[in-house]
């Protein structure tokens, strides 16, 4: 299952422990001479004990252990040797024993930390085998307050890793003695440097095979996951040739965070083997993903070499630990266990192998995907992107190593060289300047090409961070993913303290996430914090996209003026870049489209998102998710200067498009069904809407766990259909919950659906206080011509008609005329429901003929808005009051045409029991 201490170690292991240190020394050295992993093997169980020993009583008292009752023996009494492997299998460990719900099988290996089991569940998922892990125990230290919890929470991060190269880890918890056990998927395979051998794979298979566990742990790593403890053992390759990496989170349940280590952590040890462990692991410092870089490196150094960088000879353990922290690794090329395989090992693999190798993780590649990459360019027979060590970086290395030596050296050369360097100087500096030249050229034609290699690979893995950031968004609640966010903020300002340039992109795209699931504060806070980093590092583009990104804000805040002034620099800016900044234009016009909608300039919106569109498609990223966002964008802008029909075929090509790559579970993609369900009711086509409204069957839309404006949408759906009752028992759910989560622009909508529903079921009680509460929700907006005062003066204005009150409804018509007569936008539907109210008002008052004329431009703009203008319920309403009038003014021949044609339009498009459908059955009879 998984690399465990081998037999040979463990007995050796047995022997010393009884032996007095000096006696231990030479005993090692004896019976490993030559056999440099035994002897690694055995000091890190000797490791191992050393810790737990000296620890277990401190531990024991910290966490009041020595306080509690006495639980049922598990194994033997506490001793100095209690992290030593138990070869006799106890009471515990036994076969058909259960731990938790699992049987035991059989013990398939053992090691100085614990052992594995072959094991079955025997509950409802009975007959899955696994391999369980059952660290040694030390009698009841394991039952202590917290450590189930913590185990839960540690078992549902890891249990994101679903990737066809990790082994999952199923389960992880307490048995009913307490000790903790972890339940893993079982993997029948040998370590990937023994399956290379045995086949006697060529370096080009060897790094093909490699590349599958750099895609594991880029998928671990996106997921804030670092496995801490890569080594061959740990990496598996089955039958077919295919990887499995093994105790993937494992080391993250035993260390927990890095600045705060568990006690688990302080009770079996840091989760560490020195040969493969990097220099920020052995000195105890935070780790990051650089971490499991460094491993790799040595895995693949191994994978190649059949040697490992280091060899600790006769110093053991002290002397690797120092190797690791201060010497520099032998080229693999020089490693290489033939000549043809050092010539193919030099250059690019050389230089590849020892990027990975940096001693400070910010020398390192930035991201293992980066690492991947670079081979992946070697096998292609592509330029790398690692550039070899310098004459200027190995100087300084060896001046660091022997400065003594280098000031006594360097002295003399001065004094010798003195009078020599001004001829050689006069003798070479021509030459040196028609070849300086032509490196000029050179350099800079490979610098080109690097650079628009770089750019690919940036959006590449930013694509793929966004795709696995989002889906985890679509999967968990918001809290969860709110702490999987906060988790992503400390690592990456750890990981990249001393890397401000990367650290500022970084902060950029964890705000843009912040700023997706709605928590504008902090990303305005994260963008605050990214400007300066990004200004010093000169990243124009970067710098560009935040600029026009913080025009938004500014827009969403009301200040548009400085919005506009904003975007505009924003967009220069990304201009002067040029085509290295093709993304930051992008982003400007649709932050710019955003904009123009917070000023109720939907049709100019609508241009822009088109403009963007178009430069996507330029750029060959016509089928991505930054496509289907702009799609979604032209949506929303299309929707509001009324043309739902383009508005449901924009949403409509982006849930395909979005399907298409591969996004079916993201927000994008249910955004886009929420804009599809919407575009399809404004249309007159709410029996559609509703099916849209569920993805046609993907997920309940009343659902508690969908964001609140899909479920707030939904209540309006089941509004316009007549189901008045349902809609009522929503609105008050999502009123509810948007409070709780302090959005009051999303409680105001919710306030309106509210007031409507109460005026449809005739509740004048409710009617008049859920007013007065919209009124003081809105008044802070009372001086803004904004869509959301419109929606509200509108609302009203329903309210009161159905109701039966003239006043108050001519008090709400004339406010709501005001605002619109403000934003000088004729096209704008909100005139529809304007003219009908006018009409409805009309008939009220017993004026059959203002009405008719009122209807006169309603028709015309519900003809328009109709997705279908033959079944729409836009024309059945507008078609229904038209049959009233005409019936009040005494012409029965054209009401009953009217009604008749009322009725096919809300049949066909509600249903025949929708309230209107039954309306103009009555008055066409």
């Amino acid at each position: 299952m998984s690399s465990h201490p081998t037999l040979a170690a463990e007995r050796l292991f047995a022997e010393l422990s009884g032996l007095e240190p000096t006696q231990r020394a030479t005993r090692l050295a004896e019976a490993c001479a030559g056999n440099e992993a035994l002897r690694e093997e055995v000091e890190a169980l000797l490791d191992a004990a050393e810790r737990g020993a000296a620890h277990f009583d401190g531990l024991r008292r910290r966490l009041g252990l020595d306080r509690l009752e006495p639980g049922p023996p598990t194994r033997e009494p506490v001793s100095t040797d209690q992290f030593a492997p138990r070869r006799a299998v106890d009471a515990l460990e036994a076969t058909g024993s259960a731990v938790g719900p699992y049987r035991l099988i059989r013990e398939i290996g053992s090691g100085g930390m614990g052992s594995v089991w072959l094991a079955e569940r025997v509950d409802l998922l009975q007959g899955r085998q696994v391999a369980l892990k059952l660290p040694h125990a030390v009698g009841a230290a394991w039952r202590r307050a917290g450590l189930a919890e913590r185990l839960a929470r540690e078992r549902e991060i890891l249990a994101t890793l679903e990737h066809p190269h990790i082994a999952r880890l199923y389960d992880a918890g307490l048995g009913a003695t307490g000790q903790p056990y972890l339940a893993l998927e079982y993997v029948q395979g040998e370590p990937i440097d023994r399956h290379a051998q045995a086949r006697g794979l060529t370096v080009r298979q060897r790094i093909e095979l490699f590349l599958q566990v750099c895609d594991a742990v880029a998928h671990a790593h996106a997921r804030l996951v670092v496995h801490r403890d890569l080594k061959p053992g740990n990496i598996l390759v089955d039958a077919e040739g295919q990887v499995k990496l093994l105790d993937f989170g494992i080391a993250k349940l035993m260390e927990g965070d890095a600045a705060d280590a568990t006690e688990l952590t302080r009770e079996l040890g840091q989760v560490l083997t020195p040969g493969y462990a990097a220099p920020e692991q052995i000195e105890g410092r935070p780790l990051g993903t650089a971490a499991d870089v460094y491993s790799l490196g040595v895995v693949l150094y191994e994978l190649l070499t059949g040697a490992r960088p280091y060899a600790p000879g006769a110093g053991g353990r002290a002397a690797l630990l120092h190797a690791v922290l201060q010497a520099e690794p032998r080229r693999p090329s020089e490693a290489a266990p033939d000549e043809a395989t050092r010539r193919r090992l030099e250059g690019d693999i050389d230089t590849i192998v020892l990027k990975a190798l940096k001693k400070a993780p910010q020398d390192r590649y930035a991201s293992v995907a980066a690492l991947a990459d670079d081979l992946r360019r070697h096998l292609a027979h592509e330029p790398v992107l690692a550039r070899p060590d310098g004459a200027a970086y190995r100087a300084r290395k060896f001046a660091q190593r022997h400065r003594a030596a280098v000031v006594a050296a360097s002295a003399a050369l001065l004094s010798l060289t003195a009078g020599l360097g001004i001829a050689a100087w006069q003798a070479v500096e021509a030459r040196a300047q028609r070849d300086a030249a032509l490196r000029a050229k050179a350099l800079a034609d490979e610098q080109a090409a690097a650079a628009r290699a770089a750019e690919r690979v940036a959006v590449a893995e930013a694509d793929l961070s966004s795709f696995l950031v989002s889906d985890l968004t679509a999967e968990r609640d918001g809290a969860d993913m709110l702490a999987q966010l906060d988790r992503a903020l400390t690592m990456v300002r750890a990981q990249y303290a001393l890397q401000p340039e990367l650290r500022g992109r970084m902060l950029l795209s964890l705000a843009q996430n912040y700023r997706w699931v709605s928590l504008h504060e902090r990303a305005d806070a994260l963008f605050a914090e990214a400007e300066p980093l990004l200004q010093a590092a000169g990243q124009q583009a970067a710098l560009a996209q935040l600029t026009c990104i913080r025009g938004t804000s500014l827009a969403r805040a009301g200040a548009l003026t400085e919005a506009r002034a904003r975007l505009a620099s924003g967009t220069a800016m990304a201009m002067q870049a040029g085509e290295a900044a093709i993304g930051a234009q992008i982003e400007c016009l649709i932050e710019s489209a955003w904009t123009e909608r917070y000023a109720s300039a939907p049709r100019r919106a609508a241009e822009l998102v088109g403009q963007a569109l178009a430069l996507v498609q330029r750029t060959g990223r016509g089928n991505s998710e930054l496509a289907s966002e702009a799609l979604n964008q032209l949506s929303r802008a299309q929707f509001e200067s009324g043309q739902f029909r383009a508005a449901a075929e924009s949403a409509q090509r982006s849930i395909e498009m979005l399907q298409r790559i591969g996004r079916e579970h993201t927000p994008g993609l249910r955004n886009a069904w929420g804009m599809r369900a919407k575009s399809l009711r404004e249309g007159g086509q709410p029996l559609q809407a509703l099916v849209a409204h569920g993805a046609e069957g993907r997920f309940e839309p009343a659902g508690p766990d969908l964001p609140t404006p899909m479920r707030e949408d939904y209540a309006v759906t089941l509004l316009r259909l007549g189901r008045f009752a349902e809609a009522r028992a929503l609105a008050d759910d999502v009123r509810r919950q948007t409070r709780a989560q302090g959005d009051p622009n999303m409680e105001r909508f919710a306030a309106i659906t509210q007031l409507r529903t109460a005026a449809a079921l005739g509740r004048r009680e409710d009617v008049r206080r859920l007013k007065t509460e919209a009124l003081a929700l809105f008044a802070p907006l009372a001086r803004a011509s904004s869509l959301r005062m419109r929606a509200l003066h509108l609302a009203e204005l329903d309210a009161a008609l159905d109701l039966g009150q003239a006043e108050a409804a001519q008090g709400a018509l004339a406010a709501a005329r005001g605002v619109l007569d403000r934003l000088g936008d004729p096209a704008s539907p909100q005139w529809l429901d304007l003219h009908r109210g006018e009409a409805r008002l009309a008939l009220l008052r017993h004026d059959p003929g203002a009405a008719l004329r009122a209807l006169e431009p309603a028709l015309a703009i519900a003809q328009a808005q109709s997705i279908d203008a033959q079944a729409s319920l836009l024309m059945a309403e507008v078609l229904l009051l038209r049959a009233q009038a005409h019936r009040a003014n005494g012409d029965l021949s054209a009401s009953r045409a009217d009604a008749a044609a009322a009725q096919r339009h809300a049949t066909t498009s509600a249903g025949p029991a929708h309230p209107m459908a039954r309306l103009a059955q009555s008055l066409g009879t």
